[in-house]
């Protein structure tokens, strides 16, 4: 298994930026001095280290913790090339969930929001720990918005994303 003291030897994490630049030459397409890394088809990036690889937010958090994170980890402004310790953060997979941008199928521009036809109000609802809350039906949609966020900061707390790139 991949130690700190072993990525040390190969790569330089910087802390601001969040890149990996590699120490050592180890082949023709990995030179001394280089970006270490690539985006996967997600978009995480990923380096290649002794033979196996792994994601860089992962390694970032080896590389400055001493140890590889929990199951999860999350981006908390949703790029998932910004790999800055201070952008990264283990959380549960609820937390993950809470985290999320909105839906590109989302056609009132507001995250938890739909209009109702057979109400002819706007609806309100939010996912929480596995289970749908209803939030209320609105007249208009500014309230519904507030109502939502409302609740999504109250039961997310720091993980809230109510609708940009992530909280």
């Amino acid at each position: 298994m991949l130690t700190q003291e072993r990525l040390k030897e190969l790569l330089h994490y910087d802390r601001d930026t969040g890149v990996f630049t590699r120490l050592k030459t180890r082949s023709s397409r990995a030179k001394e001095g280089e970006i270490a890394g690539w985006p996967s088809s997600g978009g995480y990036l990923r380096v290649c280290v002794d033979g196996k690889v792994h994601f860089c937010h992962r390694l970032a958090w080896l590389y400055e913790h001493g140890e590889f994170p929990s199951a999860f980890m999350d981006h908390i402004n949703g790029d998932r090339q910004d790999n800055r310790i201070s952008n990264i953060r283990q959380v549960s997979l609820s937390q993950n969930g809470f985290n999320r941008k909105m839906q590109s199928t989302n056609t009132s521009g507001i995250k938890g929001v739909s209009w109702c036809k057979e109400m002819k109000k706007w609806r309100a609802g939010i996912m929480h720990e596995g289970k749908h809350i209803h939030v209320g039906y609105f007249i208009e949609k500014i309230e519904a918005a507030e109502a939502i966020e409302k609740v999504r900061n109250e039961l997310h707390g720091a993980f809230a994303n109510n609708g940009g790139k992530a909280a």
